[in-house]
């Protein structure tokens, strides 16, 4: 580095930290630092250096000293603990004055970010250039590393505005103004690819300079191709006229553009998400133009946040579509179960009515009679069967109430006095405690059927004679239901299929106990519908505890 003092650098030194044991060179130092401009102070040591740096942070750092100062590597020691901790990001340049030629610990020197030597024979006529060039080195650094950050920051910004939107159109608007505006160009253009996922778009900025009947289906093939290839390597193109791109298909394709809006030079970068592009966003300069690493990493990371938003929008439109198709599904299920209902119930009123009459003839013989109580009975269990189809269809539809604070306990006291008559009739002996503090906020009517299902299967479970313990609590961990009985039991194997629509453990089918299996469906569907859940315990031959959890 041999270059005349007075040469075009002219940055200012500021304040200057001179480390040096010999006098006779600090002053030489001082005096020539001080004529320049500089704010000097003269330490004689490491540890005077200590304390002034504890008092202010210098723009410079001159180290000068004998041979056996060099080889303590106090000074250097303490402009790295300057660089390194005090500064941090600071960079403050070292210059080193080799008085004797002493050998330097390179490993040591190379840990300073920003750091000269000068030999004491050239130190009076380059002192003050190494040193301004450094500084201005130093100064350049903290520019760009300055620039850098503002960069990511409304990169950022852009991110933010382009992920909040999920329609595609604005998301490639944000996008193109966002670059426009955040990296200085002259043109900006995003397309999507017809891909069967994500709409076509297109979007230019500034929307003036490039007309919409800007015709891309000709070019859908190359921009593509183009697209997957930087994708897969995670990279982009530069279209500078002077690079090796000049004569691609690609550059055939953009001349038209490249021609109509007078761009120089340009920047080629994928839009996609998983193993393929989606789409490509080009920027555009009128003029030549070099791109910083930072400019190039914003670019990037705007793109990427363009992928995954349009992603996000395909995902919510579909979403969208799914939620649509499945509310007409649910509402065509829930019209033919209440039009089958309907026809079902008409004709078992006429049937029950008339059975009734005719069981009310005095005249009936006593055969023909017991023919009609059967006939009753069975006309009594499709009806309760056709009710319970039509609840279970109704849980978890928009037929569900606005939830409310429901006193379980009260509604196993209700529920277990409506089956007074069936337990009277099975000989059972029911125990029922019931907690007035447990609340549970949900839907009165739901949480009725359940615990109505819950208990009347204990009930019909139950053999002649048995008992009933039925209880509600409450505690700092929320609500408990329990019913407990000692019936016939599950088996082990048919415990997992319990709640499935339909299933009927097998001893109760074996011993011709009615029922179609709804009645557990229907009660995990309301407690999972009120955010608690359910557990079954039971052994053959010695009964079923159901206990439902509510939070």
């Amino acid at each position: 580095m041999n270059a005349p003092e007075a040469g075009p650098v002219v940055t200012a030194i500021g304040r200057a930290l001179v480390v040096a044991p010999d006098e006779e060179w600090a002053d030489d130092v001082v005096r020539r630092l001080t004529e320049a401009g500089a704010e000097v102070t003269h330490a004689r040591d490491a540890a005077e250096a200590s304390v002034s740096l504890a008092e202010k942070v210098p723009d410079l750092f001159v180290i000068a000293g004998s041979d056996a100062a060099m080889r303590d590597h106090h000074a250097i020691q303490q402009a790295m603990q300057l660089t390194g901790e005090r500064a941090s990001d600071d960079d403050v340049p070292v210059v080193v004055i080799r008085i004797d030629d002493a050998p330097l610990d390179e490993h040591l020197f190379a840990l300073l970010r920003s750091a000269d030597t000068v030999s004491a024979a050239d130190a009076h006529s380059e002192l003050l250039f190494r040193a301004r060039v450094l500084i201005r080195r130093s100064q350049t650094r903290k520019e760009m590393a300055s620039h850098a950050d503002t960069l990511r920051q409304r990169a950022r910004a852009v991110s933010s505005t382009v992920l909040a939107s999920i329609d595609p159109d604005d998301i490639a608007h944000a996008l193109v103004t966002g670059l426009g505006d955040v990296l200085a160009t002259d043109y900006a253009m995003a397309v999507t690819f017809d891909n069967g996922q994500l709409p076509r778009v297109a979007a230019f900025w500034p929307t003036v300079a490039i007309s919409p009947d800007v015709e891309l289906a000709d070019s859908q093939p190359v921009l593509r191709a183009l697209a997957n290839s930087l994708w897969a390597t995670a990279s982009m193109l530069i279209t500078d006229p002077q690079a090796e791109w000049a004569g691609s298909p690609v550059r055939t394709m953009l001349a038209p553009w490249a021609s109509k809006l007078d761009a120089a030079t340009g920047v080629l970068v994928p839009i996609g998400q998983g193993e393929s592009a989606t789409g490509l966003v080009w920027i555009g300069s009128r003029t030549p133009r070099t791109w910083s690493p930072s400019e190039l990493g914003a670019l990037q990371s705007m793109a990427l946040s363009a992928g995954a938003s349009l992603l996000q929008s395909h995902l919510v439109v579909t979403l969208r579509h799914a939620s649509r198709y499945s509310a007409r599904m649910n509402k065509t299920h829930r019209d033919i179960i209440s039009t089958i209902s309907h026809e079902l119930r008409t004709p078992l009123t006429s049937i029950t009515g008339y059975l009734e009459l005719i069981r009310d003839d005095a005249s009936l013989p006593p055969d023909i009679g017991g023919m009609v109580a059967i006939v009753e009975r069975n006309a009594h269990l499709l009806s309760a069967l056709v009710n319970e189809v039509v609840d279970v269809s109704r849980v978890g539809t928009d037929d569900t109430h606005e939830a409310t604070p429901v006193a379980l306990g009260q509604l196993l006291v209700a529920v277990a006095a409506d089956l007074r008559v069936a337990m009277e009739d099975r000989n059972l002996t029911c125990t029922v405690t019931a907690d007035a503090h447990a609340i549970v906020l949900g839907n009165t009517d739901r949480l009725e059927q359940a615990i109505s299902s819950i208990v009347h299967n204990a009930v019909k479970f139950s053999p002649l004679g048995g008992k009933l313990t039925l209880s509600v609590e409450s505690d700092e961990h929320g609500c408990r239901l329990t019913a407990s009985d000692a019936g016939i039991g599950i088996p082990e194997e048919d415990l997992p299929h319990i709640f499935d629509r339909f299933f009927r453990a097998s001893n109760a089918t074996a011993s011709a106990i009615g029922g179609m299996g709804l009645g557990l469906s229907l009660v995990k569907q309301v407690v999972a519908e009120h955010q608690g859940t359910i557990d079954v315990r039971s052994r053959v031959g010695h009964g079923t505890t159901v206990v439902v959890q509510f939070d």
